[in-house]
């Protein structure tokens, strides 16, 4: 139970974090921020080496999701230009890593329903974006819309994801038992 305190407390400071840095024109240190509580905490947990998989498949996910909504027109960056070969700035993409870290520990309960998480993400990706929007770091020119079909479309794919991983990972390492038996 620890864990999981200790996990969505970090989740959330460093969203904060990162949304602050950004809204500050010091979006450079969000891999930090987030890379910064990561670490530590997958070391502790004995997850480091499972979790990346799932984390840089997050990371993939973000780049294609936000990049779509840049290219619409629905997301927009304070004082920033993008061309049609623009994609998602860096810190937008680790807060989709900073999301993923916490999958299978505070967030866990939603593993496996998918169509909870769709609301959910729908729901929860749209308050987040507006809270970035109204921190300063990004703007909704078109509303929230977009966002909310995103996220109702990306919260489910994340759970897809973090559920291949992990059965990845466990046919790896019975495939690794079963060799060294």
């Amino acid at each position: 139970m620890t864990s999981k305190i200790i996990n969505f407390v970090f989740f959330n400071l460093a969203w904060l974090g990162v949304v602050a840095s950004a809204s500050h024109g010091w979006s450079f240190v969000a891999p930090f921020i987030v890379i910064g509580w990561i670490i530590p905490f997958l070391i502790w947990q004995g997850n480091l080496k499972s979790e990346i998989g799932l984390l840089t498949a997050a990371a993939a996910l973000g780049v294609f999701c936000d990049t779509i909504l840049f290219w619409t027109g629905a997301i927009e960056l304070h004082g920033s230009t993008h061309t049609l070969f623009s994609i998602s700035p860096v810190w937008m993409i680790a807060l989709w890593v900073n999301l993923a870290a916490s999958l299978r520990y505070c967030l866990h309960w939603m593993l496996g329903r998918y169509w909870l998480s769709s609301v959910i993400g729908g729901i929860a990706g749209s308050l987040a974006y507006t809270a970035g929007q109204g921190l300063g770091a990004l703007q909704l020119p078109v509303g929230p819309v977009p966002v909310v079909i995103e996220w109702a479309l990306a919260m489910p794919l994340l759970l897809l994801i973090e559920r291949w991983t992990r059965k990845r990972l466990a046919k790896n390492y019975s495939h690794t038992v079963d060799v060294a038996s």
